[in-house]
């Protein structure tokens, strides 16, 4: 559990702080005030939904279903949230990737949404 902790924590540091050389990546356009915004709120999301999915991993005892259930759909949100960062920062640069990360995006948000469904009824 420890090692899958430290290993959330290195993608997550990874993953927010790349943005910084991607963002100016064409040299010729400079970077407009909505992508900065775009940015800066998934990195925010990122960076508060990674200690809330640290907690649930360290602190499950995964006694009942529906607890380890809920650790999986806190895990699944902190990893759209990463995915989000690679949409929103990554895409201008390669855009291949704007196909694959938004569909993962979507994909792991409907996945979680459906968890998160099935947790409430």
């Amino acid at each position: 559990r420890q090692v899958a902790c430290v290993t959330m924590l290195v993608i997550t540091f990874c993953v927010v702080t790349s943005p910084w050389y991607l963002l100016g990546c064409d040299s010729r356009t400079s970077v407009s005030r909505e992508r900065l915004i775009r940015v800066f709120l998934s990195i925010g999301t990122c960076l508060a939904i990674t200690p809330i999915a640290l907690r649930c991993m360290v602190a499950c005892a995964c006694s009942s279903s529906y607890v380890r259930d809920a650790v999986w759909s806190v895990l699944g949100t902190w990893l759209a949230s990463l995915l989000l960062v690679l949409h929103n920062v990554a895409t201008p640069c390669v855009p291949m990737m704007h196909t694959i990360c938004f569909g993962a995006v979507l994909n792991v948000e409907g996945l979680v949404f459906v968890w998160n469904a099935c947790l409430i009824v």
